[in-house]
């Protein structure tokens, strides 16, 4: 998220930030690998949603050495040309977390459910 005085115009970099502010608090102990990106953006019920920019994101991501990039799938962006990049398409941050940790009572706490609205 730097340089910190560049001001952000998307919420690309949401699942990247809510990743960081887990790991932070201590509430997702999986190690995350230094070569795995992370885009796109988080609703409030924890949905991670595809944004404008996503292609260009991914072709950097890939030009800087990233291996894999966690992203929402979006039928739109042309994936089979990137080889050398494992894709992995993530739902929810419930879904992610769930992948890398046991952090699901705890982020499920946060999220409204649909059975409660």
């Amino acid at each position: 998220m730097s340089p910190p005085e560049r001001k952000k115009h998307s919420p690309m970099f949401d699942l990247a930030m809510a990743i960081g502010i887990l790991k932070a608090m201590g509430k997702l102990t999986a190690p995350v690998s230094p070569d795995a990106a992370f885009l796109g953006s988080l609703s409030l019920d924890g949905a991670i949603q595809p944004v404008n920019g996503m292609l260009p994101a991914i072709l950097a991501a890939k030009k800087l050495g990233f291996q894999k990039v966690y992203l929402p799938y979006d039928p739109t962006l042309p994936l089979h040309h990137l080889k050398d990049l494992d894709c992995i398409f993530v739902q929810t941050l419930v879904f992610f977390a769930s992948k890398k940790c046991r952090v699901l009572q705890y982020i499920n706490s946060f999220i409204p459910h649909k059975n409660s609205i």
